[in-house]
């Protein structure tokens, strides 16, 4: 459990971490998408389009149940 709670916080961070990265670069000098951006559901969820496939693929490695 504690190894998959720290699985899951870290790829959380770096896949935010990443996102935000490649928002700021896709939308440089643009403030109006930026703002419409901003309150999309992409900005809610960011940090789980990392971290559900990186789980997934690690439980799916060590726990052959599949």
């Amino acid at each position: 459990g504690l190894l998959s709670g720290m699985l899951i916080s870290s790829s959380g961070f770096f896949g935010s971490l990443t996102v935000s990265v490649l928002k700021r670069d896709l939308l440089i000098g643009d403030g109006d998408k930026f703002v419409a951006l901003k309150q999309s559901h992409l900005s809610r969820i960011d940090s789980l389009t990392y971290t559900s496939p990186v789980f997934f693929h690690v439980i799916r490695y060590f726990f052959d149940f599949m």
